[in-house]
């Protein structure tokens, strides 16, 4: 079985910039006294979709200033122009984004 699957070029392009964003915002504001940052990027395909999952295991900030941040508006704004689920996962830490 492979797990290879193909996107469109929109597609692909806009999933690339989320993930830059994610990794960017991870470096800007997680980013630890020691200067050291650990990032888990996690897809698995689901029985009608696949799941990408970002976190990252650095500072945290306030879930209700992150959701008036330029980067979570963004990464919003890119989700719904592709019909994605775009989600934050408050225990784990993580993005969900459902395509």
């Amino acid at each position: 079985m492979s797990n290879a699957y193909s996107l469109n070029n929109d597609h692909a392009v806009k999933i690339g910039l989320i993930i830059n964003k994610f990794i960017t915002n991870s470096i800007k504001h997680s980013l630890g006294d020691d200067n050291t940052l650990s990032i888990r990027l996690e897809n698995t395909q689901l029985p009608h979709h696949y799941q990408l999952k970002y976190s990252d295991f650095g500072k945290r900030i306030e879930h209700d200033l992150m959701e008036t941040s330029f980067g979570f508006r963004l990464i919003n704004s890119l989700c719904l122009q592709l019909e994605d689920q775009f989600s934050y996962d408050k225990e784990g830490h993580s993005f969900i984004i459902l395509f």
